[in-house]
């Protein structure tokens, strides 16, 4: 090797595990953490069951908040319960991508794990999503290791991954389902089986345990606002499924398009040419993805009510950034590939950035009229999405800690893009000469 690319690799290496080791200090003390909406009623649920014994009879699931119960030791010892369990997900979130990190260690080199942790700490949703306490970090980030785990066919310890996670969030069955079908039909190995009547057993377990019925409440009781949408104020799974897709998709204020553009790489055919873990959790996170897509699409609230983002889909900010780090690693992409890529890359690590950094400030029109209510813009309006308002209100809050996140995000985006884009720079000045020699031959007077 070059001394001089030696030295350059030894020095990116340094720089990449500080901007992790910066990223984690970010992810667990500078963040604004809370406990707020649905995390509320977890966090309070939690708190009677272990001071009274009794299952206070809320609609969402126990087994997260149980998982986190440990933290409220820990806050007798330092600082404070509260303190610790807005926390939990980023705890989670660090603990996964560390296992999974190291669970390619033999099939990846060093340089694209540090690519891949750079891009789940920025150039996803996680950053929004680890400041509180709702659901979907647990069950995303129990999933991805639930498919390395079969994978690597560790069948009970996959289960028990797979369990918590479905149980944890009722509406993610049929995608758990698919994942266990996925690895019944590659395995061929009927204990897979076993594992579909336990998933929704659990959950009717502890509907059981909590309302003495067994039909589970969590989605089915809620009901709507009423606005102007001709399919608003209904109650359970009452939405077209047609126009969840279109919505889940395409939504300039909840659409995966947007806020996971990465997505957009299942359409090079490298990436289906994969093999082993790689390929598995490409196909297995794809049926999972599909799974949600499917069931809550036809939810009223397939946008995730009051909350930022496309809030039931987070398991897609774990898929494309493996996907763009495969793209990255192992494809020799085209001209085209590499635009998307860096585009994709970009747009990721604006969604990231824009979720600690504002999250749905200037939005309270939305939500600012209680009898006419006009939610829909939030969802749909290019004005009013999370993404976009920022650069129509012109905000001047970035003072404190918010300078900080944004040049923390800026200086893995330039960490991330400087070779693709240089190389895209090069390709693009290449080219423009060659066509300038060709226009340049034949002129006469």
């Amino acid at each position: 090797m070059d001394p001089v690319a030696e030295v350059e690799s030894k020095s990116r290496r340094i720089w990449e595990n500080f901007l992790i080791f910066l990223g984690a200090i970010f992810y667990l003390f500078v963040f604004s953490h809370g406990i707020h909406g649905d995390g509320a009623s977890r966090y309070e649920g939690m708190r009677h069951l272990l001071s009274t014994g009794e299952l206070k009879p809320i609609v969402y699931s126990f087994v997260g908040p149980l998982v986190s119960s440990p933290l409220l030791l820990l806050g007798k010892v330092f600082k404070d319960d509260f303190w610790w369990v807005s926390r939990f997900n980023a705890f989670i979130f660090l603990l996964s991508v560390w296992w999974f990190t190291q669970n390619f260690a033999k099939e990846w080199p060093a340089a694209s794990r540090r690519l891949l942790v750079l891009l789940l700490f920025t150039a996803s949703m996680f950053p929004k999503h680890t400041t509180d306490y709702y659901s979907e970090v647990f069950s995303a980030c129990t999933l991805a290791v639930t498919i390395l785990l079969w994978s690597d066919r560790r069948f009970l310890l996959g289960l028990v991954a797979l369990c918590l996670s479905v149980w944890n969030t009722p509406g993610t069955l049929v995608g758990g389902a698919l994942v266990a079908a996925y690895f019944l039909a590659k395995e061929k190995r009927l204990r897979f089986l076993g594992v579909l009547p336990l998933l929704p057993a659990g959950i009717v377990l502890e509907s059981y345990l909590k309302f003495g019925q067994l039909s589970p409440e969590t989605y089915v009781s809620h009901v709507g606002f009423k606005n102007l949408l001709p399919y608003s104020g209904q109650p359970g799974f009452s939405y077209p499924f047609f126009f969840g897709v279109l919505s889940v998709v395409f939504s300039f204020g909840k659409g995966l398009l947007f806020f996971v553009p990465g997505l957009v790489g299942l359409f090079h055919a490298g990436l289906w040419k994969l093999e082993g873990k790689e390929r598995d959790f490409f196909i297995a996170g794809l049926l999972y993805l599909g799974g949600l897509i499917m069931v809550f699409s036809r939810w009223w609230a397939w946008h995730g009510d009051w909350f930022w983002g496309p809030r039931f889909y987070l398991f897609a900010s774990f898929l494309a950034p493996v996907m763009l780090a495969l793209m990255a690693r192992k494809l020799a992409l085209s001209v085209p590939w590499k635009i998307f890529w860096v585009g994709a890359v970009l747009l990721s690590i604006w969604v990231g950035a824009q979720g600690v950094l504002f999250g749905q400030d200037f939005l309270e029109d939305c939500y600012r009229d209680q009898v006419n209510i006009v939610d829909f813009l939030c969802h749909y309006i290019p004005e009013y999405s999370v993404l976009w308002r920022p650069f129509i209100v012109l905000p001047s809050l970035l003072v404190g800690r918010r300078i900080g996140f944004f040049i923390y995000f800026l200086l893995v985006a330039g960490t991330v893009l400087y070779s693709p884009v240089s190389q895209l720079l090069a390709q693009g000045a290449a080219y423009l000469r060659s066509q300038a020699r060709k226009f340049a031959i034949g002129w006469r007077v």
